[in-house]
Formats: structure tokens, C-alpha cells, sequence
């Protein structure tokens, strides 16, 4: 028997055992394994408490009673594809003017997301309204189960998905490369339990886990850090001025079946930047889960909680109005009255053989026209007339007048339907050019400064400043159909209109009898002109919208806004009647700012052969230009022989 031993050799024989210790990719496989057995198929049930939040316009929302938080109660099923995520909502909230009010439990906020491996459904409805569904294509990424547990509420650090991550982090360190994963040399005690500690370094930053042997080897607790350069959600990275830390602890456990899972934690988040911060702490406890449920005997991705009555929206943009009816999308009875109106009116017009634009005179003029074409059939007419109008080439002029300054620009506007490529030379200002170019593939905004080194140029890969900068920037939009504040054509706009009617007279515009229809949207109200004589062109244009109508990309108005296009000239070319030029006034705020502005087409080409013209290509960008790319920090590029690379 040895009693006695040199101080040194036992050092060396701990840290022989130390190193004899499982690897950091067995203790991962470890937990991989535990986790697959809860994590693929199951039904789970939380409550989340937020203890403190602080939100970007720094308001904290603390409440030592205990009697006023933020409140949560999350039901989440999934068989590994399908998945539904319930989710009450009440306490603290935040309200629109930045006010912080209390809802009580009673009236409590209900929202919930369904995959059931075709369409994705995201409903939300108050105590008091049926609510309202979005249907989602099933390529939309949120409608995954790795998508929903991630970054939808504190429930998911306790599975192991840390905010900020679309995959658990297990498979984020897997992939972490040799020598960037690594086990302390000691156990540490946490709550009386020895834990082993993985530190790793990857590409989305540090993180540090603390996996139980005791308990199936999950984690009781998890941090990660994330500073310049990490990945961070998706494909953006942080940069200097940006901190990210995000911790799960506290976490207990339960045996179910053989399999520990985790039933309680204490989340926190801290994010940094430099014109915010946000803190949160939030207790979650899982008041009970099944693993491998029956989800067919226990319809567990039906959509039958989707209330009748609730409105309808379609991210395809579907034409028309919809409201959920018998478990399926329907058109709303409104417009079917609307249609049945329409079809009255041509019987009774039919029987009155009142031919088309039968007119009534009255002092040599003509002041009465009653028309057998109905609403639908004179903006079919309209649509007929654009899709004349779908490729072209336009020069122009601009005269802008606003706060008593007047500035003229001028233009090269080249469409073909989906691509676009726009650009404005303006005089006496600090821009002197600019451009905006969608290829199909990149969108490109390139602004030229007073001084070169100021140049930038702005690069996505989606075309989803496409709609904006047609109708805020190209002042010819109008011509188009498309009215300031829209970013569909006004048909399109019509197509969604809670009530629409053709007024039973004719007016004249520019010495032409035009149809007049009035509509009321959730955009505003809308008359419009139609010219008979010039191929059903629109003539003139009145929008008045008022403090909460939409605009935009569905933003609500937080004043009254008013539109109005008239002088409208037109010109045939190739036998296609073509709008010219126009004065158009934008009115804001009750008069108190008002725009005005008279556009003319200088020259038009229809239907050219722009892939030969080179029409959708940035050939004007100067070499050495800085570029920015929207969700990229960290990296800085330049504009090079015609496209970006990095500097």
C-alpha cells in the first residue's frame, strides 16, 4: 500500500485523469442523444414570467410587488415536421404611444402559428374581435420547428435553441472546427451537483455550457456571447458597436419514461447598440409535457381554433376580400352583394333597353350618361390598357415645388414588368445623381454625393425596396397607376375595396365624358377618371386618406393625407393610347405641407429589346464606391469593375 506521495506526482496523476475524461464531441453526442428523445415529437405546456424588461425607448418595466408583469402561457406540439405554437399573452404591455398598460388575464391576447405540412397559418385575435389569419406558403422559414422554437419566447432556451440561433446549439458547436471546442479540466459544482463545462469559439460567437451527467447530461446552464463580427439570427453579423448575451440557468429536470427534460430556468438577454438596449429576465416553468404523443388521436395541428368571422389575408397577395368561414377562407359576403347589385342593375338596364352610354341633354351639353358597363368591367378595361403599357422606356422632366422651394430634375425610367431601373439627375442640390436598379437577381441604390469619397451604393438580394422606390422615387409613377402612398397600381388597390360604385353621371374631363368610380378602402377614399376616348386611361385621381388608413407597406397614417392627379395629357404611339404628362399635389397635415409637381414624358419607347440596350445593368457606378449591404457588419466593401467585393 502506498501511504505516501510526492506533491508533484500527484499532480501529474490528476491531470492524467483529467485528460482521460470524455472528449467535448462525446459529452455534445451525449446531450444530442437525451434531447432527440424530447425534442423530436412532444407536447409541451409553459408559464413565462417577465421580471423585467427594458425596451429600446428605455422604459423599465419592473415590478417589485409582483403584481403587475408581463405574462405568457405557451402550448407547443411537434412531430419532428409538423408543428402548432399556441401562445396567451397578457399583463404589461406596451401600447401604441409608448404607454405601458396593465391587460388583465380576462382579456388576454391569444396568437397562434400552424404548420401542418402544407400551409402555414398565423392567427391572432382579442377577447373581443374574431381576429385576423395570415396564410403562409409552406417555403415561409418560420414555419419549421427548428424556426418556431427559436427566438419566439424564453420556453425555447430551455430546449437548448439560444436567442439569436435558428438550430440548437449542439449542432452550431459540432460544426465549430478541431480546437475550437473544449472541456474544462474540473467539474464544477452547480447546486450540489459536479457538471462538466464546454467552452467553444465559433463563428456566431462564445458560448460556455454546463452539461449534468446526473441528469442525461442536459444543461443546466448556457451562455453565449456575441460581439463584432458573429453571425447573429439568419446571415446578419454584429458589428463594433454591437453586444449580444444571452444565458439560460437555473434549469431543473424531470424523469419522464426514462428521458430527462427540462422543466424550469431563468432567462436573460442583453443586446447593445449604439441608439438602444434591451434587457429581459423571465422565469419559465413547463407545467407539463408528453413525448411521442398520439397527435393524430389528439388532432394536434387541426386550424379549429381559428374563429369564424376572422379577416383573411393571403402573403400572395390574393385579389379581394376574405373572411374565415367553416374551417376555410371565403369571399366576404360584402363583395358578393356588391356583385349581386351589379347584375341587378345590367337586368334592369336590359329591360329598360337603355342602350350604353345612352346620353340626356340639357343646355347643348351632355349631363347624364347611363352606361351598361359595370365597375369590374371598366377597370378590366384599365388593366387592358396597362398591359399595353408593361415594357417601356421613359425620359422626362420634373418640376417639384415644395416649402416654397422649387427644384427640376431629370429622368431615365426603364420597366419590363418585374425589372426596373431608374435614374434622376437633379440641379442645385448636394446629390447631384442617383440611381436604383432591380436586375431580377440584386437590388442595387447607388447615390452619388457633392464629393466622391461620400459616394455610396446600397445592395440586397430581394427586391423588396423594388415597390418603394417606384412609387416615392420615380415622380412618373402616377402615369403608372401607381398614386403616393401606394405600392400596388390603383386597380389592385380598388380590387381590395370595402365598397366601390360607378356614379350613375358621366363628367367631363379635358373636354372627354369620363366614367367616375368612387371607392373606400383601408387606404383611404378613392375617386377616379376614366377616359373612354383614350383607351380607358385614367383622367384624373382624388385620394384622401385620413389618420390611421393604411399607406405604404401596410404603416398606419399618424395624419390626414390627400393626393390629386389631374391635367392629365395623353398621346397615341403604335396605335396605344399613352399618358404624357400631369400635374400632381400631394396635401399633408390639413394643408400645412404641400408638394406639388408637373411631370412630362420628353420621350417613350414601347416594348424595347432591353436585354440589347443593356437596360438593367449598373454601368455607371464609379470604381472605389463604398457599398453597403443591408444585415452585413463587420465586413466593409467597394464597388469593383461592376459589382461589390470586399475591400
Amino acid at each position: 500500500m502506498i501511504k505516501y506521495m510526492n506533491a508533484g506526482l500527484l499532480v501529474l496523476l490528476l491531470q492524467t485523469v483529467s485528460m482521460a475524461g470524455p472528449t467535448a464531441q462525446e459529452l455534445l453526442a451525449k446531450f444530442t442523444e437525451t434531447a432527440d428523445k424530447s425534442h423530436t415529437s412532444f407536447i409541451t405546456k409553459s408559464k413565462i414570467k417577465v421580471l423585467m424588461e427594458t425596451n429600446y425607448s428605455d422604459r423599465e418595466w419592473e415590478h417589485l410587488s409582483g403584481k403587475k408583469n408581463k405574462y405568457y402561457s405557451i402550448e407547443f406540439r411537434t412531430d419532428g415536421e409538423k408543428v402548432k405554437r399556441i401562445q396567451y399573452r397578457w399583463g404589461d404591455v406596451l401600447g401604441p404611444n409608448g404607454d405601458i398598460f396593465f391587460r388583465p388575464e380576462s382579456e388576454k391576447i391569444y396568437l397562434s402559428d400552424t404548420y401542418d405540412g402544407e400551409e402555414g397559418y398565423k392567427y391572432s385575435r382579442r377577447h373581443d374581435d374574431p381576429g385576423s389569419v395570415i396564410l403562409k406558403s409552406r417555403s415561409w422559414k418560420d414555419f419549421t420547428v427548428d424556426g418556431l422554437l427559436a427566438n419566439r419566447d424564453p420556453v425555447s432556451g430551455c430546449f437548448g435553441y439560444l436567442r439569436g440561433d435558428f438550430v440548437r446549439f449542439d449542432s452550431i458547436l459540432e460544426k465549430a472546427g478541431l480546437g475550437r471546442v473544449t472541456v474544462r479540466n474540473k467539474l464544477e459544482d452547480l447546486d450540489g451537483t459536479a457538471h462538466y463545462v464546454i467552452d467553444a469559439k465559433t463563428n456566431r460567437g462564445n458560448y460556455t455550457i454546463w452539461l449534468n451527467p446526473e441528469k442525461g447530461y442536459n444543461f443546466s446552464k448556457a451562455t453565449v456571447f456575441r460581439e463584432a463580427g458573429d453571425f447573429f439570427m439568419k446571415d446578419a453579423k454584429l458589428d463594433s458597436r454591437q453586444k449580444y448575451i444571452f444565458s439560460v440557468e437555473n434549469t431543473q429536470f424531470t424523469e419522464i419514461d426514462g428521458v430527462w427534460v427540462p422543466v424550469k430556468g431563468k432567462v436573460k438577454v442583453h443586446y447593445t447598440a449604439p441608439t438602444n438596449e434591451l434587457n429581459t429576465i423571465a422565469d419559465v416553468k413547463l407545467t407539463s409535457i408528453l413525448i411521442d404523443p398520439d397527435h393524430d388521436a389528439l388532432d394536434s395541428f387541426s386550424i379549429d381554433d381559428i374563429k369564424d368571422g376572422a379577416r383573411v389575408h393571403f402573403v400572395d397577395g390574393a385579389p379581394g376580400k376574405y373572411i374565415w368561414r367553416d374551417g376555410k377562407a371565403v369571399a366576404d359576403v360584402d363583395k358578393l352583394v356588391i356583385s349581386e347589385l351589379d347584375k341587378m342593375a345590367e337586368e334592369i338596364m336590359a329591360e329598360a333597353k337603355v342602350p350604353a352610354c345612352a346620353v340626356s341633354k340639357k343646355d347643348g351639353g351632355s349631363d347624364l350618361s347611363l352606361s351598361s358597363l359595370s365597375v369590374s368591367d371598366l377597370l378590366k378595361k384599365y388593366q387592358e390598357a396597362q398591359d399595353k403599357l408593361q415594357s417601356f422606356i421613359a425620359k422626362g422632366k420634373s418640376a417639384i415645388e415644395k416649402n416654397n422651394r422649387k427644384e427640376e430634375t431629370t429622368s431615365e425610367f426603364r420597366f419590363d414588368g418585374d425589372r426596373v431601373s431608374h435614374r434622376i439627375h437633379f440641379q442645385d442640390t448636394a446629390s447631384p445623381y442617383k440611381i436604383f436598379l432591380w436586375d431580377g437577381k440584386t437590388f442595387i441604390e447607388y447615390i452619388q454625393a457633392g464629393r466622391s469619397k461620400n459616394n455610396r451604393a446600397f445592395i440586397a438580394k430581394n427586391d423588396g425596396r423594388k415597390k418603394e422606390m417606384i412609387a416615392a422615387e420615380y415622380k412618373g409613377a402616377p402615369l403608372m397607376g401607381i398614386c403616393s402612398g401606394d405600392y400596388e397600381r390603383i386597380d389592385s388597390v380598388l380590387g381590395k375595396a370595402e365598397t366601390i360604385s360607378l356614379r350613375i353621371q358621366t363628367e367631363q374631363i379635358e373636354k372627354t365624358e369620363c366614367y367616375v368610380i368612387d371607392a373606400v378602402t383601408k387606404r383611404g377614399k378613392y375617386t377616379l377618371w376614366l377616359d373612354p376616348q383614350h383607351g380607358y386611361n385614367i383622367a384624373k385621381i382624388e385620394i384622401q386618406r385620413k389618420k390611421g388608413d393604411l399607406i405604404g407597406d401596410m404603416k398606419s397614417l399618424t395624419t390626414d393625407m390627400s393626393f390629386l392627379l389631374k391635367n392629365v395629357r395623353f398621346e397615341q404611339i403604335d396605335a396605344v393610347w399613352v399618358p404624357i404628362e400631369a400635374d400632381m399635389q400631394q396635401t399633408e397635415n390639413s394643408r400645412a405641407k404641400i408638394t406639388k409637381c408637373h411631370h412630362k414624358r420628353t420621350e417613350i419607347i414601347l416594348d424595347p429589346d432591353h436585354d440589347a440596350l443593356a437596360s438593367f445593368i449598373a454601368d455607371d457606378i464609379p470604381d472605389g464606391t463604398k457599398v453597403l449591404k443591408p444585415g452585413v457588419f463587420g465586413t466593409e466593401y467597394k464597388w469593383l469593375n461592376g459589382k461589390p467585393v470586399v475591400k
